[in-house]
């Protein structure tokens, strides 16, 4: 009896081995892996032929070899597992030398740091300058009106006259190409910030945002010196520290709300309204940075009002808050919708082409 189970098991070794050498090698992970699985099968097999045989001969035979039977069924039974788990490692293990291998060539095939981000910069600068004119008359009339020089509506509609009557000397004024500057600078540092997070696999949501934040905010506080002192009540002076304060943290909810918040509020929609994805993105885009307008306008006014009225009462700034509040937040949602809403869906449509134009991967935001 000894005899037949060395031979039920050479059976099933020589199985297992013929289905091995009969699977030619094959460059395909698919392949390889049938080649695997009827191995596998083969061994299961010759492993119920084996079992068979012990028990058809342990039904005439004594104790010792009903327990010879049982060990050598337990035997191919442990084999057939070890088949089979082996299977499953090699398919893994070639599953996953498959994905890292297209990852590295999708990795290979993209542009270096040195094409991408001067395009990035390009599409920066080129969305700023769309929405540039628009915000500088806006800001250019928000002090202007806080101060009391001229009321928001003449101011804007000066500004308009100005820039369709006279576009040179428009484009030639310090308020136009501080905007342009302030805004060309943002976006110039979120998109290279962007492109450096996907070019090494990294997430890139706070890094845009501080990036964008530092940039956005030392720009806009050096701008906010020249608006406040050209269209500021009484003669230039310095802006106090508190103005600075406050001007940083409104910029940087602003920012928040410009860059990151989008992302979030798009797979929100997405998720659990059912909104497409392009529209969400857009939709968002264009809602988020005017939605902060609401919060972060109090300190706008704040701050321009210790400029011209540094001897006020806080009673006095809270009032004047609440009597400019509406007009305000309504201008810098006007001021804002193009800087971040227009300008972000122009900013990111004209890196999505100039990367398809240079074979770089589509931005994810």
């Amino acid at each position: 009896m000894d005899r037949r189970l060395d031979a039920g098991s050479n059976d099933a070794s020589a199985a297992a081995a013929a289905a091995a050498a009969g699977a030619s090698p094959a460059p395909a992970p698919a392949v390889a892996v049938a080649a695997l699985t009827s191995a596998a099968a083969a061994a299961a097999s010759a492993s119920i032929s084996t079992l068979a045989a012990a028990q058809a001969s342990s039904a005439a035979a004594g104790p010792d070899a009903i327990a010879a039977a049982s060990s050598a069924a337990s035997a191919a039974k442990q084999q057939q597992m070890q088949t089979q788990t082996q299977t499953q490692t090699q398919t893994q293990t070639q599953t996953q030398t498959q994905a890292q291998a297209q990852a590295q060539t999708q990795t290979q095939q993209q542009p270096s740091l040195a094409v991408i981000l001067p395009v990035e910069a390009a599409c920066a600068v080129a969305a700023a300058g769309l929405v540039a004119p628009l915000i500088s008359i806006v800001d250019k009339a928000i002090f202007a009106n806080a101060s009391g020089q001229q009321r928001l509506g003449a101011g804007i509609a000066s500004g308009l006259t100005t820039l369709f009557t006279n576009p040179v000397y428009f484009f030639r004024q310090p308020s136009f190409l501080l905007i342009w500057g302030v805004y060309s600078g943002t976006y110039v540092v979120a998109n290279s910030v962007q492109a450096v997070c996907d070019a090494t696999r990294t997430p890139w949501q706070m890094p845009k945002f501080i990036g964008s934040s530092v940039a956005n905010v030392s720009l806009s506080v050096l701008k906010d010196l020249y608006f406040t002192r050209a269209f500021g009540a009484g003669p230039a002076r310095p802006v106090p520290a508190v103005s600075y304060s406050l001007y940083t943290v409104r910029d940087a909810m602003t920012i928040f709300a410009s860059f990151n918040l989008p992302a979030i509020v798009a797979g929100g929609l997405t998720a659990h309204a059912g909104v497409a994805p392009r529209t969400a993105d857009t939709l968002a885009q264009l809602v988020a940075p005017c939605a902060i307008q609401f919060l972060s306008s109090p300190l706008h006014l704040c701050g321009m009002d210790l400029y011209n009225r540094p001897k006020a009462a806080a009673p006095e700034r809270v009032a004047f808050i609440k009597r400019e509040y509406v007009v305000t937040t309504a201008a810098r949602i006007a001021r804002i919708f193009p800087a971040f809403g227009i300008g972000g869906v122009a900013n990111k449509h004209f890196r999505g082409v100039a990367r398809a134009w240079i074979g770089a991967e589509r931005p994810n935001a």
